[in-house]
């Protein structure tokens, strides 16, 4: 599956899913952010780690949901998400 620009892009939010079992982002999508974050430090970022931003926030955005809490730790030098569930 692919996500797709608006209008179907809240969808996927609105219905629960968050993004759940989408593997891509699509292109449209991708280029309105681009747009949107033109003349700022971040434009210079491609759209391969746009994508794998988008769903990896969302990945563990479920986790978070699913057990009602937990550790979020963020890499940027190896541009790493984990997730560690509430013990």
């Amino acid at each position: 599956p692919c996500l797709t620009p608006f209008p179907s892009y809240p969808t996927h939010t609105k219905a629960g899913r968050a993004y759940k079992g989408i593997h891509h982002v699509d292109y449209d999508l991708l280029k309105t952010i681009q747009g949107f974050v033109k003349g700022f430090e971040v434009d210079r970022a491609p759209l391969w780690q746009w994508e794998e931003s988008i769903l990896n926030g969302y990945r563990v955005f479920r986790e978070l949901q699913r057990h009602g809490g937990g550790k979020l730790t963020l890499d940027l030098l190896n541009r790493d998400l984990r997730y560690e569930a509430p013990s």
